[in-house]
């Protein structure tokens, strides 16, 4: 089994695989001040949840927009493994074609989705990931990246809405409801959900534009499954897709 590990700004996402098979998938809260000792901790709770037998593991990769946690988690899995674990930056193999070679500017957690959608889907392809960033990643008919736009999340839209305007009350995104809002509460939700996903929907127009009609539309991430069927365009939700993309990383690097 391969362990594939992504360190987001709100979750670090995990997920084994054998082959291309999935076997479990979980998520830990990220904790900028926790050390590898205590990552260490977490993860081994989490793997006897599963009956990760930790012997039977192959070896793991990651990747992280997160850097002061990138070491920090690479020793606690290299803790608990005993085997060097991947991390996705510049120089591992990824098989992916950047157009101009700018891969040093982009994240390892678009780099890896790029490839995950790379080898699932058709090309074009435009990625939509709903996290704390929503994320576009947009691939042309030979599957080389293009390059990619990053707006604002919903959450992250929300705590800028709330701090602008002290007058607004503290909300859980739990569903959107009606695009109408009765109260204060339901119109903020109102906007931020349906907000964002016009905002993906004439994102992904213009991106139509210049990839061609055929272009094949993924949504992923945190938010993903709340967000997508508020949308007007037909998207494919895979909700494991940076994951899928780290376990393919991670065989094209295995033999280095």
């Amino acid at each position: 089994m391969v362990l594939t590990v992504n360190i987001g700004n709100t979750v670090i996402s995990i997920g084994g695989f054998k082959e291309d098979q999935i076997c479990f998938t979980a998520s830990i809260e990220t904790r900028k001040k926790a050390t590898s000792f205590e990552y260490a901790n977490s993860f081994l709770q989490l793997f006897s949840l599963f009956d990760v037998d930790l012997g039977k593991l192959e070896g793991a990769v990651m990747s992280s927009v997160v850097p002061m946690l990138t070491e920090p988690v690479k020793e606690a899995l290299q803790l608990i493994l005993k085997k060097k674990v991947l991390v996705v930056s510049a120089g591992v193999k990824t098989g992916l074609n950047i157009r101009g070679n700018r891969n040093i500017n982009l994240g390892a957690d678009l780099v890896s989705t790029a490839v995950g959608a790379a080898k699932e889907y058709p090309m074009p392809c435009v990625i939509v990931s709903f996290g704390t960033a929503t994320t576009f990643v947009a691939l042309d008919e030979k599957g080389t990246l293009l390059g990619t736009s990053i707006a604002p999340g919903l959450q992250t839209s929300l705590e800028a809405l709330r701090e602008k305007a002290s007058c607004l009350p503290e909300i859980e995104l739990d569903s959107p409801g009606d695009v109408i809002g009765c109260d204060t509460a339901q119109s903020m939700k109102s906007g931020i959900f349906y907000g964002t996903a016009c905002m993906c929907d004439g994102m992904c127009r213009r991106f139509e534009k210049l990839l061609g009609e055929n272009t094949t539309f993924v949504t992923t991430g945190r938010y993903a499954k709340k967000l997508f069927p508020l949308c007007e365009k037909d998207y494919v939700y895979d909700e494991h897709l940076l994951l899928k993309g780290l376990n393919q990383i991670y065989h094209r690097n295995k033999k280095l």
